[in-house]
């Protein structure tokens, strides 16, 4: 159970274990986690340039096949509100990952038109991420 006034301080761990079911998030040689910007651009269908303006990151970086992922940054939180989300919406897909990724770059009429993809981007995840447990099943505390 997660108290939604609370929500917002916790942390990934706090959260429970990323499952990553889209692969978005690995980890260099050095065990540091980053980007795999392969998957990340053939799950979004974005071009380098349209990820440049999402995430932030030159184009170029997303020529190479791992963009770092600093700890405490803006789009460290965004990409891990992202797989979050993901994760949660792959367990109700039936662990369809196509699906998962169609849900998450379609735009929905409960986000305005917008995508889940461009809200977690955005750094509006919460209360996305909070409809999905409560879709889920997961009781939310304090709603």
């Amino acid at each position: 159970m997660v108290g939604s006034a609370h929500f917002k301080e916790l942390t990934g761990p706090q959260l429970g274990q990323m499952q990553n079911r889209l692969g978005l998030i690995t980890e260099d040689k050095n065990g540091h986690r980053v980007l795999n910007s392969e998957k990340f651009l053939e799950l979004t269908k974005l071009s380098n340039a349209q990820a440049e303006q999402y995430t932030g990151k030159p184009r170029q970086a997303f020529y190479k096949s791992a963009i770092p992922l600093k700890p405490s940054n803006k789009l460290t939180e965004r990409i891990i509100a992202l797989v979050t989300a993901t994760d949660i919406a792959y367990e109700l897909f039936s662990g369809n990952p196509q699906e998962t990724a169609n849900w998450m770059m379609a735009p929905n009429a409960l986000l305005f038109g917008t995508t889940p993809f461009e809200v977690c981007m955005r750094g509006d995840a919460r209360p996305l991420i909070e409809w999905l447990l409560d879709r889920a099943g997961q009781k939310i505390i304090g709603r």
